[in-house]
């Protein structure tokens, strides 16, 4: 798949989506671009070709200008809509608090500003009786297995029964 980034009216292709080309290399033979998470992974897999046009592979060289012109594109958090430059992306995505993170516990995705107060399904809470129990489980376990809580039925002689 390419991915199109449009720049002071340039459209550079680049050969994935993974990045937005913050890190990019020039393949030395061809002249195409390529970002540094593919780059990466060509020479892991010790390619010997490029990945756009399949020509022989000499070597990568630093597409400094492509670089530059990246990290000065606009764009928009898909989180909070704030406007930022792409090179100031990372540490956004680090601080942004509409940026949903997963509970460990149950998988739910929750705002980072709303994580402190999640209140989670599956997380162990202790029952009064010592048992460690989930949050889900905890008025079953009450009314079913605690054996601290004693519920009471009258009987038709007038006794009540314990559980």
């Amino acid at each position: 798949m390419l991915s199109v980034l449009k720049t002071r009216g340039v459209i550079f292709k680049t050969v994935c989506s993974y990045e937005l080309m913050l890190t990019c290399y020039l393949v030395s033979n061809c002249g195409h671009s390529i970002c540094g998470t593919c780059q990466s992974r060509q020479e892991d897999q010790s390619a010997t070709r490029c990945p756009v046009c399949n020509t022989t592979l000499h070597c990568y060289i630093p597409n400094i200008a492509l670089r530059n012109a990246a990290r000065a594109q606009r764009c928009t958090c898909k989180f909070c809509q704030r406007q930022l430059v792409a090179e100031d992306v990372a540490t956004h995505e680090q601080e942004c608090d509409e940026i949903p993170l997963q509970c460990a516990t149950c998988s739910e995705k929750i705002a980072r500003k709303h994580i402190k107060d999640h209140v989670c399904p599956n997380e162990l809470v202790n029952c009064s009786c010592g048992a460690s129990v989930r949050r889900k489980e905890m008025e079953r376990h009450q009314a079913q297995l605690c054996p601290c809580l004693s519920t009471s039925r009258p009987l038709a002689c007038g006794l009540d029964l314990a559980r």
